[in-house]
């Protein structure tokens, strides 16, 4: 792991980080995003089954997501909304946050990060290209 990979705003280390998709810092925990997540909205569907599958169609209005909390694998629900039950369409362990407290990112209303999974050299993987080894001990540190 590397020596730098603390939260680049409360310095908790030993826990699952995020990073901007196109940057490497800053770096953030699961406790910071969750205080800065920004508000997102999604399409909502009225969910229909046809032939025994739900089938969602789009009724053209859009709905604030409700606030989430980072589950132990690292996973938020997705941005499309709930499913037909309520519960999220998918989880993802990308996340949205607002983060005031660096000017170079800030100008944007809404960040995207993604897991931060050093290579060992000073950079981290593209979300793509993690070997399993790493995505399994990124997986497996603790999310607080």
């Amino acid at each position: 792991m590397e020596k730098t990979y603390e939260c680049s705003i409360c310095k908790r280390k030993n826990v699952k980080l995020w990073r901007p998709y196109m940057d490497t810092k800053p770096l953030i925990c699961a406790v910071c995003a969750e205080e800065r997540q920004s508000l997102e909205m999604y399409d909502e569907r009225a969910w229909k089954k046809v032939s025994g599958i739900y089938k969602g169609k789009l009724t053209g209005t859009k709905l604030p997501l409700p606030k989430w909390k980072i589950n132990e694998e690292g996973n938020i629900p997705s941005y499309k909304g709930p499913g037909p039950y309520g519960e999220p369409i998918e989880m993802i362990d990308n996340i949205r946050v607002n983060i005031e407290e660096f000017p170079n990112i800030a100008s944007l209303k809404s960040i995207c990060m993604v897991p931060a999974i050093a290579d060992g050299e000073g950079c981290f993987y593209a979300d793509n290209f993690v070997p399993e080894q790493l995505k399994k001990w990124w997986r497996e540190l603790p999310t607080r």
